[in-house]
């Protein structure tokens, strides 16, 4: 084991695409990960490669929609490491998506939601939707 070499230093300081090329396994996946956009009103979905502005209800669950989709088609491509990555790549996009909506739905209280979901436990409506796949 290298002691000598600061890993959270070099990776603090050096550009994104610098670690990025270093990485053995994220080469697999969307080159872009889930972030916000500079001025914080978009959320771009690696797993969708996609934008969404954040405060838009029908964007937002037309993204979760989406997601459980490509979740399910991705199913099938086996077991290895690079799809259970993906999937769970998938997982946190809907859960970052449910934060949003969960956050919309308690500062909009008159806001149209076309969905009558409970967004506050991400995890447990995840499995259910997916159940009504």
């Amino acid at each position: 084991m290298n002691r000598d070499f600061n890993w959270d230093n070099w990776a603090s300081k050096s550009p994104f695409n610098a670690v990025w090329d270093k990485t053995s396994y994220l080469q697999n996946v969307r080159a872009i990960p889930t972030c916000y956009s500079p001025d914080g009103k978009y959320l771009y979905l690696s797993s969708l490669d996609y934008e969404v502005e954040i405060e838009s209800v029908s964007q937002l669950e037309k993204a979760l929609d989406d997601i459980l989709d490509s979740y399910v088609s991705r199913l099938s491509c086996g077991d290895s490491a690079k799809t259970k990555l993906n999937l769970a790549i998938r997982q946190c996009d809907f859960e970052v998506i449910c934060t949003l909506l969960n956050g919309l739905q308690e500062r909009y209280v008159d806001q149209v939601f076309n969905k009558n979901h409970n967004y506050s436990l991400p995890e447990d409506l995840f499995k259910k939707l997916l159940e009504d796949k």
